[in-house]
Parts: C-alpha cells; sequence; structure tokens
C-alpha cells in the first residue's frame, strides 16, 4: 500500500512512515497529516489514549487526521450482523497477527482530549465502517 502511494504522489514532500506506532520516534509538533486507517481498533481500551496521545504530540497545530475503522451500526439487524462480524474479525486477529483488542473502543473522546475535533465523517453503505476527518 505504502508503494502504491508513493508512486500516486510522486516526488512531493510526502515522509511515509512504516513502523510499529508504539515504538516508532516521532517527531514533536511536525507532521501535518496524520492517517491511522484500521489502526485504532487494534488497541485496548487502556494502551488507546496515550497513542492517540503520542500521535497528537505528533500533529502539528493545525493538523488534519483521517481515520477510516469499524464501527457498529445505530440499529436493528445491521448492529447484530456488526457485533457478530467483528467479533469474528477480533478473533481472527488476535490468533494471526496477535492484535490486544478484544473489542471496537470509542477513540473519539482521546481526540477531543487533545483538541482534535470531527470536520466531517462518511459512513460505508452497510454502516460498519466509518470514514473521518478530524482537524485541530
Amino acid at each position: 500500500m505504502i508503494a502504491l502511494a508513493r508512486r500516486a504522489v510522486g516526488s512531493t514532500s510526502v515522509r511515509f512512515i512504516e513502523a510499529d506506532v508504539g515504538a516508532v520516534a516521532l517527531v514533536k509538533n511536525s507532521y501535518d497529516l496524520i492517517v491511522t486507517h484500521f489502526v485504532l481498533d487494534c488497541f485496548s481500551e487502556e494502551t488507546l489514549p496515550p497513542l492517540i496521545g503520542r500521535l497528537a504530540d505528533a500533529a502539528a497545530t493545525d493538523a488534519v487526521w483521517l481515520i477510516a475503522d469499524f464501527c457498529y451500526p445505530a440499529g436493528g439487524w445491521r448492529r447484530w450482523w456488526a457485533r457478530f462480524l467483528i467479533g469474528f474479525m477480533y478473533l481472527f486477529f488476535r490468533r494471526v497477527a496477535g492484535i490486544e483488542a478484544r473489542q471496537l473502543v470509542d477513540y473519539h473522546p482521546a481526540l477531543r482530549a487533545q483538541g482534535f475535533e470531527c470536520a466531517d465523517q462518511m459512513m460505508s453503505p452497510n454502516e460498519m465502517i466509518r470514514s473521518e476527518l478530524w482537524r485541530r
């Protein structure tokens, strides 16, 4: 995916980082854009707020944060089905990839605590994936 993104942006001044998000050294106050697609849902309720704090510290004062992650639909049969599918995915990825999370954690309070506000969002047709644009 990073190779595709590099080809798409060409020779612009974009820096791609492929590293363990919990261990990588990030320069404080220096990133204009943070993209965490299907990343935040891999962490537990204990680990997620400090991780968001580390990423927010690295973000510039006017940074944009793009997030895409799984979510539960508001109600009805879609919510029931999503809980089943997402639960199965957590079981699978805990065994195969060793992720620590067992369930979706609401990351919104941690982002707001870091001064970010959700400026826009889109839902997938089945309401199981939410994409958001956050600004500080």
